[in-house]
Protein backbone atom coordinates (compact mmCIF):
# COMPACT_ATOMS: atom_id res chain seq x y z
CA UNK A 1 0.00 0.00 0.00
CA UNK A 2 1.54 3.34 -1.03
CA UNK A 3 -0.19 6.50 0.64
CA UNK A 4 0.72 9.81 -0.35
CA UNK A 5 -0.65 13.70 -0.13
CA UNK A 6 -1.19 15.96 -3.22
CA UNK A 7 -2.23 19.72 -3.23
CA UNK A 8 -2.84 20.40 -7.32
CA UNK A 9 -1.22 23.63 -7.90
CA UNK A 10 -1.84 25.30 -11.17
CA UNK A 11 1.30 24.32 -12.88
CA UNK A 12 0.13 20.57 -11.78
CA UNK A 13 -3.41 20.76 -13.46
CA UNK A 14 -2.27 22.63 -16.39
CA UNK A 15 0.66 20.24 -17.31
CA UNK A 16 -1.68 17.07 -16.54
CA UNK A 17 -4.44 18.69 -18.26
CA UNK A 18 -2.47 19.82 -21.49
CA UNK A 19 -0.19 16.35 -21.33
CA UNK A 20 -3.51 14.33 -21.14
CA UNK A 21 -5.16 16.81 -24.57
CA UNK A 22 -2.12 16.42 -26.65
CA UNK A 23 -2.69 12.43 -26.26
CA UNK A 24 -5.85 12.09 -28.25
CA UNK A 25 -5.98 12.29 -31.51
CA UNK A 26 -7.86 14.98 -32.63
CA UNK A 27 -7.30 16.54 -36.21
CA UNK A 28 -10.73 17.48 -36.49
CA UNK A 29 -9.49 20.87 -36.71
CA UNK A 30 -6.92 20.03 -39.20
CA UNK A 31 -9.67 18.78 -41.36
CA UNK A 32 -11.93 21.75 -40.37
CA UNK A 33 -9.80 24.20 -41.50
CA UNK A 34 -8.37 22.49 -44.39
CA UNK A 35 -11.50 22.19 -45.75
CA UNK A 36 -12.17 25.98 -44.98
CA UNK A 37 -9.36 26.74 -47.47
CA UNK A 38 -10.54 24.34 -49.79
CA UNK A 39 -13.97 25.67 -50.45
CA UNK A 40 -12.60 29.19 -50.23
CA UNK A 41 -10.05 28.90 -52.78
CA UNK A 42 -12.83 26.51 -54.98
CA UNK A 43 -15.32 29.65 -54.37
CA UNK A 44 -12.82 32.23 -55.51
CA UNK A 45 -11.50 30.44 -58.66
CA UNK A 46 -14.78 29.15 -60.04
CA UNK A 47 -17.54 31.21 -58.49
CA UNK A 48 -16.11 34.79 -58.70
CA UNK A 49 -13.40 34.42 -61.76
CA UNK A 50 -15.66 31.85 -63.20
CA UNK A 51 -14.99 28.73 -64.85
CA UNK A 52 -14.36 30.02 -68.60
CA UNK A 53 -10.97 32.47 -67.18
CA UNK A 54 -9.69 28.84 -65.08
CA UNK A 55 -5.87 29.08 -66.79
CA UNK A 56 -3.32 26.69 -66.25
CA UNK A 57 -1.25 29.09 -64.45
CA UNK A 58 -4.14 29.25 -61.81
CA UNK A 59 -3.34 25.65 -61.19
CA UNK A 60 -0.40 26.48 -59.74
CA UNK A 61 -1.59 29.31 -57.59
CA UNK A 62 -4.57 26.82 -56.43
CA UNK A 63 -1.52 23.93 -55.31
CA UNK A 64 0.38 26.86 -53.51
CA UNK A 65 -2.68 27.56 -51.80
CA UNK A 66 -3.25 24.38 -50.87
CA UNK A 67 -0.06 23.84 -49.41
CA UNK A 68 -0.37 26.64 -47.40
CA UNK A 69 -3.23 25.52 -46.12
CA UNK A 70 -2.64 22.69 -45.34
CA UNK A 71 0.50 23.99 -42.84
CA UNK A 72 -2.02 26.73 -41.60
CA UNK A 73 -3.90 23.63 -40.32
CA UNK A 74 -1.18 21.73 -39.13
CA UNK A 75 -0.23 25.09 -36.96
CA UNK A 76 -3.22 25.36 -35.83
CA UNK A 77 -3.68 21.80 -34.23
CA UNK A 78 -0.37 22.76 -32.24
CA UNK A 79 -1.96 26.39 -30.94
CA UNK A 80 -2.04 26.04 -27.55
CA UNK A 81 -3.42 29.70 -26.15
CA UNK A 82 -6.68 28.64 -26.51
CA UNK A 83 -6.51 25.61 -24.44
CA UNK A 84 -4.08 27.17 -21.58
CA UNK A 85 -6.73 29.65 -20.97
CA UNK A 86 -9.86 27.22 -20.97
CA UNK A 87 -7.70 25.15 -18.24
CA UNK A 88 -6.91 28.03 -16.36
CA UNK A 89 -10.54 28.73 -16.22
CA UNK A 90 -11.19 25.56 -14.63
CA UNK A 91 -8.89 25.40 -12.53
CA UNK A 92 -9.61 28.85 -11.04
CA UNK A 93 -13.11 28.46 -10.91
CA UNK A 94 -12.98 24.96 -9.37
CA UNK A 95 -12.41 24.89 -5.51
CA UNK A 96 -12.00 21.10 -5.47
CA UNK A 97 -9.06 21.14 -7.73
CA UNK A 98 -7.09 23.32 -4.85
CA UNK A 99 -8.15 20.67 -2.44
CA UNK A 100 -5.54 18.88 -0.57
CA UNK A 101 -5.89 14.85 -1.36
CA UNK A 102 -4.85 11.96 0.27
CA UNK A 103 -4.28 9.14 -2.20
CA UNK A 104 -4.10 5.41 -1.46
CA UNK A 105 -2.86 3.55 -3.86
CA UNK A 106 -3.14 -0.43 -3.54
CA UNK A 107 -3.81 -3.55 -5.37
CA UNK A 108 -7.83 -2.91 -5.74
CA UNK A 109 -7.10 0.79 -7.33
CA UNK A 110 -6.97 3.65 -6.57
CA UNK A 111 -8.71 5.79 -3.20
CA UNK A 112 -8.52 9.43 -3.34
CA UNK A 113 -10.03 11.61 -0.42
CA UNK A 114 -10.74 15.40 -0.02
CA UNK A 115 -12.74 17.49 2.02
CA UNK A 116 -15.13 16.95 -0.86
CA UNK A 117 -15.09 14.41 -2.65
CA UNK A 118 -13.63 10.55 -2.36
CA UNK A 119 -13.29 8.25 -4.68
CA UNK A 120 -12.00 4.86 -5.83
CA UNK A 121 -10.60 4.00 -9.66
CA UNK A 122 -10.07 0.43 -10.05
CA UNK A 123 -7.33 -0.76 -11.49
CA UNK A 124 -9.43 -2.80 -13.83
CA UNK A 125 -10.90 0.28 -15.41
CA UNK A 126 -7.14 2.24 -16.09
CA UNK A 127 -6.48 1.81 -20.18
CA UNK A 128 -3.08 2.82 -19.73
CA UNK A 129 -0.13 4.65 -17.33
CA UNK A 130 2.26 6.72 -18.29
CA UNK A 131 5.06 8.37 -16.50
CA UNK A 132 6.79 11.16 -16.97
CA UNK A 133 9.90 13.37 -14.67
CA UNK A 134 6.97 15.44 -13.38
CA UNK A 135 3.72 12.78 -13.21
CA UNK A 136 2.55 9.50 -13.09
CA UNK A 137 -0.69 9.12 -15.38
CA UNK A 138 -2.93 6.50 -14.88
CA UNK A 139 -5.83 7.18 -17.66
CA UNK A 140 -9.34 5.34 -17.17
CA UNK A 141 -10.70 6.92 -20.77
CA UNK A 142 -8.88 8.48 -24.01
CA UNK A 143 -8.51 12.09 -22.32
CA UNK A 144 -9.32 11.04 -18.68
CA UNK A 145 -6.42 10.84 -16.33
CA UNK A 146 -5.77 10.33 -12.98
CA UNK A 147 -2.17 12.27 -12.52
CA UNK A 148 -0.07 12.40 -9.06
CA UNK A 149 2.87 14.41 -9.17
CA UNK A 150 5.76 12.88 -8.63
CA UNK A 151 7.18 15.09 -6.01
CA UNK A 152 4.54 13.80 -3.62
CA UNK A 153 6.65 10.25 -3.14
CA UNK A 154 9.22 9.07 -1.92
CA UNK A 155 11.73 7.05 -3.65
CA UNK A 156 10.63 4.07 -2.33
CA UNK A 157 7.49 4.77 -3.02
CA UNK A 158 7.91 5.12 -6.74
CA UNK A 159 9.60 2.06 -6.99
CA UNK A 160 6.58 0.24 -5.41
CA UNK A 161 3.80 2.26 -7.83
CA UNK A 162 6.41 1.04 -10.71
CA UNK A 163 6.54 -2.53 -9.50
CA UNK A 164 2.29 -2.56 -8.80
CA UNK A 165 1.64 -0.95 -12.25
CA UNK A 166 4.03 -3.49 -14.22
CA UNK A 167 1.97 -6.15 -12.29
CA UNK A 168 -1.37 -4.63 -12.39
CA UNK A 169 -1.04 -3.70 -16.16
CA UNK A 170 1.21 -5.71 -17.59
CA UNK A 171 1.99 -4.05 -21.34
CA UNK A 172 -0.20 -1.22 -20.63
CA UNK A 173 2.39 0.53 -18.24
CA UNK A 174 4.58 2.78 -20.12
CA UNK A 175 7.48 3.97 -17.13
CA UNK A 176 11.04 5.59 -17.13
CA UNK A 177 12.33 2.70 -15.01
CA UNK A 178 11.02 -0.81 -14.98
CA UNK A 179 11.73 -3.49 -12.22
Amino acid sequence: MIEVNVEYSKTDFLRGMKFANRRKKSNLTIIVAFLSMLIGYGAYFFLIRGEESFRMSDTIYLAIGLLVAALVAYFLRDYRFFEDRSLERVYDSSPLLKEPYRIIIDNDGFHSKSESLETTLKWSAVTESTETEEDFYFFFGPDQPLFIPTRAFTIDQKKELRKLAVRLLGSKATLLITY
